[in-house]
């Protein structure tokens, strides 16, 4: 698929984790609920080819992914759509990571993954402010802070990385700040 420079993208292994999540918490069927709401482009790329081939892909097709799980197999439950996104998180972590997880606070957790966040999207700039038992990570410039699903899954995903560490009692509030996604997240 050729990209666009300026279009945003994701890289594959964000698709790999999200279809791996999907099939672990909802199977085929669920697979099937999914791909009856996608567009024929995302469909195409994501569920109709056995191996998602290419490196980069355009954001609107995560967003249309999360969409379609929320709506399908999650049945518009925003408890069991975090259930997904929590799977989404443990199938992009891998056995290492998790291990490395468990050794480092929230507050450094927030502040890597904002350091390492070109490594999976093209576009956005993400920052996090440390102070004490309190993370605030920005978003900006970003499809994400658009929409509302996508602000669930930035949110939930940085809440269960940081109760992965060795934190108690993670907990995440997210806004629409003017021109940024502010995830607020706190622990004991």
């Amino acid at each position: 698929m050729d990209v666009g420079a300026s279009e945003p993208c994701a890289a594959q292994r964000v698709f790999v984790a999200s279809r791996a999540a999907a099939l672990e918490l909802y199977g085929d069927d669920g697979l099937r609920q999914i791909a009856e709401r996608l567009p024929p482009d995302v469909r195409g790329a994501l569920i109709d080819s056995a191996i998602i081939t290419e490196a980069w892909l355009p954001e609107r097709f995560v967003m249309a992914w999360q969409e379609a799980v929320f709506e399908g197999p999650a049945r518009g439950s925003d408890d069991a759509f975090r259930r997904y996104v929590d799977k989404v998180v443990d199938a992009g972590f891998g056995r290492v990571r998790r291990l490395l997880v468990n050794l480092v606070t929230p507050a450094t957790l927030c502040t890597r993954a904002a350091e390492l966040w070109h490594d999976e999207h093209t576009h956005g700039e993400i920052s996090a402010t440390p102070e004490g038992h309190v993370v605030i990570i920005r978003l900006r410039h970003h499809p994400y802070v658009a929409r509302p699903i996508a602000r669930v899954v930035m949110a939930e995903s940085l809440r269960y990385a940081a109760s992965l560490t060795r934190a108690k009692h993670v907990v995440e509030l997210h806004r629409v700040d003017g021109d940024a996604l502010e995830v607020r997240l706190t622990w004991s």
